[in-house]
């Protein structure tokens, strides 16, 4: 082959390529839009969402409705609030608040009670299915962690006293103390 023509292949190689690397360039540029951070039925959590509006409604109105809705009277659920609150609180950001401890906590209570399904919950409360699967198992965590001590400890021990301990006879009177427990 002389010099010439592998010249002109070695061009017309490098033209090719150069074409290519353009393409990829264009193709880059419109290749997907990007989606929204948030979607905008979910920045309206404030103003339409449960928590904001029925709960506060509810806890201030009907504690008796309260308590079906969450499983706890208000006074449980703002002590339970209280005690894990050190441990998920979170801080707002620059971009976005933060969902509060007691959205959170409600959120995870409603799943525990009701067994409804993350994507029912986060049309519900107006929070994305992805940041509820990331929070619950935190909250339910959490609360382990604190009431543990105290309510686990009498659990384990009315647990002991009646599953372990000899069957009595019909003659024979059981009497257990609940004073011993505290």
């Amino acid at each position: 082959m002389s010099d010439t023509l592998q010249m002109a292949l070695a061009l017309s190689a490098l033209g090719l390529l150069l074409v290519e690397e353009e393409k990829k360039k264009r193709m880059r540029k419109i290749r997907r839009k990007r989606t929204k951070w948030v979607k905008p039925w979910i920045l309206q959590r404030q103003a339409q969402g449960a928590f904001p509006n029925l709960c506060r409604e509810l806890e201030l109105q009907e504690t008796c409705d309260f308590k079906n809705f969450a499983w706890l009277f208000p006074t449980q659920f703002h002590m339970l609030k209280e005690l894990i609150s050190p441990i998920i609180q979170r801080a707002n950001t620059n971009y976005r608040d933060c969902i509060s401890v007691g959205e959170r906590l409600m959120i995870t209570l409603r799943f525990l009670a009701t067994g409804e399904s993350f994507k029912s919950l986060s049309y519900q409360f107006r929070v994305g299915m992805s940041t509820i699967q990331q929070f619950v198992p935190e909250t339910c965590a959490a609360i382990y962690q604190v009431l543990k001590d105290k309510y686990l400890k009498v659990y384990m021990y009315l647990f002991n006293v009646f599953c372990f301990s000899p069957v009595k006879s019909k003659n024979e009177q059981f009497f257990f103390d609940l004073s011993d427990i505290v």
